[in-house]
């Protein structure tokens, strides 16, 4: 069998869960039609020569619910199970989507060999043509403009937009009080390469903002965009000091 592993396995939030990792791999490629593996674990493991272990923890990761995963579907779950009244035989829950976006990256690696192949033709059409071939060479070159108008087409088509936002980038969203230009505020973020020390001190540091008389005033008009406060590193800023007591009026008093 054959799977497509993505990258986007390693930078999602099965981060660091190795056993998940590497068992979901196995599954990928082992899966019949559909995304079904129809083994139990013990199979799973010996079919691999994976510990039995690694692989009982990493179903058990696959089965649970993740709220930061990037499909919704099944509650985040990766795997679901064939039948319930059974402990093994489990479908991959996105298996059709990600299968539609390799038979996607198929189609635009044969269409590049397509045009290749016609500009190979065109040219040798048109080093060796006379006056009886030349029309075979302009159809030739003509096939090839065709064919690079259509591949550039597909390539221009909008991307489909993300269901759920990186799971980081949401705790910042959620906690800033003035909502605005979000996909701005997306890029500036993704700049950053934010990890969970990272967001922690941001939403510190919007805790105390949000104490403040200046982001207290009606309509938060005195707060910054949140692209601006990101650029800007805002959350690097040193809390503003409580006033002290007048001490030269104190020492008037006497």
């Amino acid at each position: 069998m054959y799977g497509k592993i993505f990258t986007s396995m390693f930078d999602g939030s099965l981060y660091g869960n190795w056993k998940a990792i590497v068992t979901f791999q196995q599954m990928i490629v082992l899966c019949g039609p559909g995304g079904v593996l129809d083994m139990t674990p013990q199979a799973l493991a010996a079919r691999t020569s994976i510990p039995l272990e690694v692989i009982q923890e990493g179903l058990a990761v696959l089965e649970a619910p993740d709220q930061y995963s990037r499909s919704p579907e099944q509650d985040g779950r990766r795997i679901e199970r064939i039948d319930s009244h059974r402990p093994w035989g489990w479908r991959i829950v996105n298996y059709a989507k990600y299968r539609k976006m390799v038979c996607a990256e198929e189609k635009r690696e044969a269409d590049r060999v397509r045009i290749a192949e016609k500009r190979r033709l065109a040219r040798q059409v048109a080093t060796g043509c006379d006056g009886r071939d030349m029309s075979q060479a302009s159809q030739g070159i003509a096939d090839v403009a065709q064919a690079e108008v259509e591949v550039e087409v597909e390539v221009k088509k909008p991307a489909r937009k993300r269901a759920i936002a990186d799971p980081l980038f949401a705790r910042f969203w959620t906690a800033y009080p003035r909502k605005v230009d979000r996909s701005k505020a997306e890029k500036a973020f993704a700049k950053l390469r934010a990890d969970d020390e990272l967001v922690g001190a941001m939403l510190e540091a919007l805790e105390r903002a949000k104490a403040s008389e200046q982001w207290s005033a009606p309509g938060g008009k005195f707060i910054p965009y949140p692209a601006k406060w990101l650029s800007g590193r805002r959350w690097e800023d040193e809390a503003p000091h409580a006033p002290g007591p007048d001490l030269a009026w104190e020492g008037r008093v006497i």
